[in-house]
């Protein structure tokens, strides 16, 4: 019986710690082509002088801005998470 419980609650953190990944990664992606106004050549033009300026970089600069974009990605994914989990948790309770 505890075992059922147990499966249940790993299987409901991996799941939503999936989902929330996923998110975070389709929220970049669509910040990436609102930022080039939705055109998928600007888009790709945006990414070609991201990644050759971050490969251009010195090994200082391009570790602070790695240590950013990790922070700002498991943030983002970390807000997405707690807010599915409360959201969940508030429709059980009212039983929705």
């Amino acid at each position: 019986m505890q075992l059922n419980k147990l499966r249940k609650r790993i299987g409901f953190w991996m799941s939503e710690t999936a989902q929330s990944i996923m998110l975070s990664l389709g929220a970049f992606v669509l910040i990436v082509l609102a930022l080039n106004g939705f055109s998928f050549d600007a888009s790709i033009y945006f990414l070609d002088n991201f990644t050759s300026r971050y490969l251009a970089a010195n090994e200082m600069t391009a570790s602070h801005f790695s240590g950013w974009v990790k922070a700002i990605a498991i943030g983002g994914a970390g807000l997405i998470l707690i807010m599915r989990v409360i959201d969940r948790h508030s429709k059980k309770e009212t039983g929705s």
